[in-house]
C-alpha cells in the first residue's frame, strides 16, 4: 500500500521510488537478472546501430525501420513497467513485442509483402496480415504443427493483455491483493526473460535484412551473439528441469 496516494486530495500518481530501489538492488546481486538485462542491452545496442544505417528513401525499408523503432520502444516500456512493479502491464507490452517479432520474421522471409502490408485497405490487411495469419504462415514455413507460436500468444493474452481470471491472479502476492505496484524480484526476472524471448529473435531477423548489414566482426554483433547464445543455453537448461505453462510469476 506504500505506493498508493495518502489522501483524497493527492493526485493518483503512484510513487514507485521504493519499488525501483528494491528492484535496482536486486539487479546488482542477482545473476539471472543481470544475464537477462545484459542480453536485452546488447540486443538493443545492435538494433539501434542497424536502424541508424537506414538512410534510404525506399518506403519498404523505412517501414521496417519504423517497426524496429517500435521494437525498441516496446522493449523499453516493458522493462520500465516491470522495474516500477506493474507486472501485468509489462507482460501485456511483451505480447506486443511478440507480435512485432513475428511480423519482422515474416517480412525478413517475404520482403515483397511489405508493400502490401502498408498499402492494403484495413479490411484486406487484417485478412492477410492479422497476427493469427502471420503465425500460421510462419508455422507452415517452418513445418511446425504444434502451434507453439499460438500457444505463447494465447498465454500472454490470458495472463496479461485480456481481462481474465489468470490476469487477476497475477495481481495477488502471498494470498493478498495489494493496491498499486509492488516489488517482486521473481516477477521482474520473468518480465525480462519474456522480453528476451521475443527481442533476441527480432533483432536476429533485422540482422538478416540485406540492406542493413553489419560486419560479423563488429563488437555489437559479437556481444549480441554471445549474450543471445548464453540466454538460449540458459533457457534450454531451465526448460529441461521444469516446464512452464504460464509466466513465472507468483
Amino acid at each position: 500500500m506504500n505506493a498508493a496516494p495518502t489522501s483524497a486530495s493527492t493526485d493518483w500518481f503512484f510513487d514507485t521510488t521504493r519499488i525501483t530501489k528494491k528492484h535496482d538492488d536486486a539487479l546488482q546481486r542477482s545473476s539471472p537478472l543481470q544475464s537477462n538485462l545484459a542480453a536485452i542491452n546488447s540486443s538493443l545496442e545492435l538494433l539501434f546501430q542497424l536502424l541508424c544505417q537506414e538512410t534510404s528513401d525506399n518506403q519498404d525499408h523505412r517501414t521496417l525501420a519504423l517497426i524496429g523503432l517500435r521494437v525498441l520502444n516496446a522493449t523499453g516500456a516493458a522493462m520500465t513497467l516491470g522495474r516500477h512493479g506493474f507486472f501485468v502491464h509489462a507482460f501485456a507490452v511483451a505480447r506486443d513485442l511478440m507480435e512485432l517479432a513475428f511480423l519482422v520474421d515474416f517480412f525478413q522471409r517475404w520482403p515483397e509483402e511489405v508493400i502490401a502490408w502498408r498499402t492494403l485497405t484495413e479490411r484486406d490487411r487484417r485478412r492477410k496480415f492479422s497476427p493469427l495469419m502471420v503465425r500460421k504462415r510462419l508455422d507452415a514455413a517452418d513445418g511446425f504443427s504444434d502451434q507453439n507460436r499460438n500457444k505463447s500468444y494465447t498465454r500472454l493474452s490470458n495472463y496479461a493483455a485480456h481481462a481474465s481470471p489468470q490476469s487477476v491472479q497475477l495481481l495477488q502476492q502471498n494470498g493478498n491483493s495489494p493496491l498499486g505496484p509492488q516489488p517482486n524480484e521473481q516477477a521482474l526476472n520473468a518480465v525480462l526473460e519474456e522480453v528476451c524471448l521475443h527481442l533476441i529473435p527480432a533483432v536476429d531477423c533485422f540482422c538478416r535484412l540485406p540492406w542493413l548489414p553489419l560486419c560479423a566482426s563488429d563488437p555489437a554483433v559479437i556481444e549480441f551473439r554471445k549474450q543471445a547464445n548464453y540466454f538460449i543455453d540458459s533457457r534450454r537448461a531451465a526448460q529441461s528441469a521444469q516446464k512452464f505453462s504460464s509466466p513465472s510469476v507468483p
